[in-house]
C-alpha cells in the first residue's frame, strides 16, 4: 500500500508535467504495456482507487512508484535546462 505522505509526493511531482497524475500515470502504463490480470488497461477510477483510497494492488502500486521515479528523473533534468538557461541571462 502506498504511504499517504508517499501519495502526495506522487500526485506533486506528476503534476509538474502539466497534465492530471492519472493520465501521466496511463501514459506510463500504456507505454510499458502494464495491464490487468485479464489484459485491460488500468482505468482511471482504479489509479484514482489506488491513491487516494486504502485499496491494495501490488502490480499498479509498483508501476505508479516506476512511472514516479522516471517523471522525477525527467523533471530533474528539465529543471537543470531551465537554470542553464537562466543562468546564461544578466
Amino acid at each position: 500500500m502506498i504511504t499517504k505522505a508517499a501519495k502526495k509526493k506522487i500526485k506533486k511531482e506528476l503534476k509538474r508535467t502539466g497534465k492530471g497524475y492519472t493520465q501521466v500515470i496511463i501514459e506510463y502504463l500504456k507505454k510499458n504495456d502494464i495491464r490487468t490480470k485479464e489484459g485491460n488497461i488500468y482505468s482511471e477510477s482504479m489509479i484514482r482507487a489506488i491513491m487516494n483510497r486504502p485499496i491494495t494492488n501490488l502490480k499498479l502500486e509498483l508501476a505508479i512508484y516506476d512511472c514516479f521515479s522516471e517523471t522525477l528523473k525527467e523533471n530533474k533534468k528539465e529543471d537543470k535546462r531551465i537554470n542553464v538557461l537562466l543562468s546564461q541571462v544578466k
